[in-house]
């Protein structure tokens, strides 16, 4: 099992943390959210730090992530002048968890080791969603997000320093046999 951790850092000194256990966000592109013409990243295993001065676009990067988990849409998320914007991702998970390949499932979303989500919004204010080729709707990302990824604000950290909090991530992150050792 594999624990990957991403960190953005904000030019005030705002942190957002991204957190995947056993499955990581492999990729994500952005075309024409508020000033983001075009922009691909590619994430590696291990520690992935996007950094950048005040303005740079950091938390647009977090909140066209947040559209391919199920975030609201809004016509004020497209670049000034275009008429269409698309955030696609491409998350990696193994072993995939059950729960999520029957949700997929129940969906008519075929799934192995890859989830890639593209949310599309138009300036009518129509929107669509494709998660691996199938079209679906927001209550899927909304349901399924739990299993690609957590998004964390500045001072969303210090609930580690509660030990419920503390163990709580650690039930989350160990495997079942793992966790059955743990003593509360």
């Amino acid at each position: 099992m594999s624990t990957n951790l991403v960190t953005l850092r904000g030019g005030t000194g705002a942190i957002v943390v991204l957190w995947y256990t056993c499955f990581m966000l492999r990729w994500i592109r952005v075309q024409n959210i508020a000033v983001i013409d075009r922009l691909e990243m590619n994430f590696e295993p291990g520690l992935n730090l996007i950094t950048g001065e005040t303005g740079a676009g950091k938390s647009i990067l977090i909140d066209a992530l947040g559209l391919v988990l199920g975030s609201r849409a809004s016509t004020d998320f497209l670049r000034t002048g275009e008429d269409t914007a698309v955030v696609e991702a491409g998350f990696e998970l193994d072993p995939m968890p059950e729960a999520l390949v029957g949700r997929l499932r129940e969906a008519g979303v075929e799934a192995e080791q890859e989830i890639v989500v593209r949310r599309e919004i138009t300036a009518s204010g129509r929107g669509k969603i494709v998660v691996n080729g199938t079209g679906s709707a927001r209550a899927l990302l909304r349901d399924i997000a739990v299993y690609l990824a957590d998004i964390h604000g500045q001072g969303d950290n210090s609930g580690l320093l509660h030990a419920e909090a503390g163990l709580e991530l650690l039930d989350r992150t160990a495997g079942p046999r793992e966790a059955a050792l743990v003593d509360r």
